[in-house]
């Protein structure tokens, strides 16, 4: 069964894209932890990142370093993070590989909005 980003990727669920190359594509998370949270999500779904093909995975690298880059920059040169949660033990809950980055939290507890209040409460 096609997970979810394989729906977006086709078109079939609407997102909002950031970037997207003939094998990646990056776009908001759709419950985001923090303002500009993005996913960067490989085309060809594969479970686990250990199972992607060394050609694509270095494709995936790059893609994501210009997109991490782009983030940063969108919110003035903040620091961000980087997560992989790689099976379900690690915290995977959509099993198609993803990176997520996020901007540092102490950047956005200075600009929060009431949702960012919401988020800090419950973390």
């Amino acid at each position: 069964m096609a997970s979810i980003f394989s729906k977006i990727i086709e078109g079939s669920i609407p997102s909002v894209k950031i970037d997207e190359t003939e094998n990646e594509i990056a776009f908001l998370d759709i419950m985001p932890c923090a303002e500009g949270h993005t996913l960067i999500v490989p085309k060809k779904e594969v479970e686990r990142f250990e199972d992607m093909d060394p050609q694509d995975t270095a494709s995936l690298m790059v893609f994501l370093h210009r997109i991490a880059k782009a983030v940063s920059s969108a919110f003035g040169g903040v620091d961000y993070n980087v997560i992989l949660n790689n099976g379900v033990q690690a915290g995977q809950e959509v099993m198609h590989v993803h990176y997520h980055i996020t901007v540092s939290y102490t950047h956005l507890r200075a600009h929060e909005t009431p949702e960012h209040l919401v988020w800090r409460v419950l973390v």
